[in-house]
């Protein structure tokens, strides 16, 4: 029984994969850069996986666009008082004892919104872009949470800048990056397995 991996869109023959494997080591494929360290560890030695991961890459961009969406309007909505409302609102509903809410202030619920809001961003561009290395992503989740703080400083004269919003901000940047790292290394597992 011949084992077949994917080279692109073709199938070829395990017997002809060590001159496509040589290819991958050089980190070059038809003038195509592969990084030979994706993640924290080895990467894949070939792309068997391109059309499963371009078919998620299409799906989670999808995600991606809705959820910046959103994340746009919360962070760039013109009227921090409704906003503030909001969050008040999740506060009473997360803390629904008198004993919850002496210990868990508006201020804790908040800082945990903004980094829940960077989890799901982060974990999608992650799986969007997945060449690029994971401390990339790290710098841009920082990057992003203080030029979102410097266009309500700016230009949103009811919103205030606030450096613990940046911090906590790039805090959920960094896990959802880790996040969509595992999640695309865990299908990479799987598809290996079912291949």
């Amino acid at each position: 029984m011949r084992r077949f991996c994917y080279k692109r869109d073709e199938a070829v023959e395990k017997d002809d994969l060590s001159s496509f494997t040589d290819k991958v080591q050089s980190n070059i494929i038809e003038g195509i850069p592969v990084p030979s360290n994706l993640f924290f560890g080895e990467a894949p030695r070939d792309l068997r996986h391109t059309r499963r991961l371009a078919r998620l890459r299409r799906v989670v961009g999808g995600v991606l666009a809705v959820l910046l969406a959103i994340a746009a309007a919360c962070f760039l909505w013109p009227n921090g008082g409704q906003i503030r409302n909001i969050l008040i609102q999740i506060w009473l509903m997360a803390t629904p004892t008198p004993w919850l809410r002496s210990h868990i202030s508006p201020e804790d619920v908040e800082q945990t919104m903004n980094a829940l809001v960077f989890v799901p961003l982060a974990a999608c561009f992650v799986l969007v872009a997945p060449r690029l290395r994971i401390w990339v992503w790290w710098v841009l989740s920082a990057l992003g949470a203080m030029s979102i703080e410097l266009t309500q400083l700016l230009f949103l004269s009811a919103r205030k800048f606030d450096i613990t919003d940046a911090v906590f901000n790039t805090i959920g940047g960094i896990v959802g990056s880790l996040l969509g790292a595992a999640i695309l290394r865990l299908l990479c597992r799987r598809w290996s397995k079912n291949s």
